[in-house]
């Protein structure tokens, strides 16, 4: 039936409908890609920039100094905000302050910035959660910022932690690592660790870790979950519902350590 009509449907179930989009990754097999190939940004050679691999195709980027692409992001959200989305994540926006030969010569983050700025506007009061996104360049426009990689079902992955020292894969150890030095950002926007897990079901997690995780959301006052309700068992689902409804306070002791109700973490 229909976005609006799904939107209509979650709020009147008492929520506030959210939209996860990537509107800055143009991919192959998109209509946009076919129809404004000029409008893609390309290197000193006329290549199109890389901008990653991801589902099954190569990541390529607008180039967000065009006033075209910066109407039609606009159009975009705008649209987003009409279907009734009062909540809206919007991913991999590296792409927009990667290198190439914009269209106007500005500095990358200012290209990214403008095109953050227009998208802001357009989507009026809904909450806007900016990831994969440079850090400065994107404070002031967004509500909430993701500020590490995504945390995974495992504690570390020693394939990409050990082998390869990559401490920006995604995994638990490096995301709280990774938020716990970016709360200094807190004053000026919503600092987001990624989401907390509840589930037994396919989590390599053991209990103190996942406990971790949760107490690292509460100190940053954002919480959020991928368990799937339905897949959880009754005392999961139970413990879900206590934590958010939970709102203990939050003292910072040392440069690692909190105090949350007064029990140290």
């Amino acid at each position: 039936s229909g976005m609006k009509a799904l939107a209509s449907r979650i709020r009147e179930a008492g929520f506030v409908p959210g939209l996860w989009l990537a509107p800055l990754l143009v991919v192959p097999s998109s209509r946009l890609y076919q129809e404004h190939p000029e409008w893609l940004l390309r290197d000193g050679r006329g290549k199109l920039v890389s901008a990653g691999f991801n589902w099954g195709e190569p990541l390529h980027t607008l180039d967000c100094t065009r006033p075209e692409v910066l109407a039609w992001l606009a159009a975009l959200m705008q649209k987003v905000r009409a279907w009734g989305f009062g909540y809206v994540k919007l991913d991999f926006l590296y792409a927009g302050a990667l290198p190439g030969m914009h269209g106007n010569e500005v500095p990358r983050e200012a290209a990214y910035r403008d095109a953050l700025r227009v998208m802001r506007e357009a989507l009026g009061d809904a909450y806007l959660l900016s990831c994969g996104a440079p850090v400065v360049p994107s404070l002031g426009l967004c509500d909430g910022l993701r500020v590490g990689p995504d945390v995974a079902a495992a504690w570390d992955v020693p394939r990409d932690s050990v082998l390869l020292a990559n401490h920006a894969a995604p995994g638990t150890r490096n995301a709280v690592r990774t938020t716990v030095h970016r709360l200094c950002l807190a004053p000026v926007v919503h600092v987001d660790p990624d989401v907390v897990y509840f589930r037994t079901h396919r989590c390599a997690m053991i209990s103190a870790e996942k406990a971790l995780l949760r107490d690292l959301a509460s100190v940053c006052g954002f919480r959020a979950t991928s368990d799937i309700p339905g897949q959880l068992a009754p005392d999961e689902r139970a413990n879900l519902l206590a934590f958010f409804a939970s709102r203990p306070r939050v003292e910072r002791t040392g440069r690692y350590r909190f105090a949350l109700d007064g029990r140290p973490v």
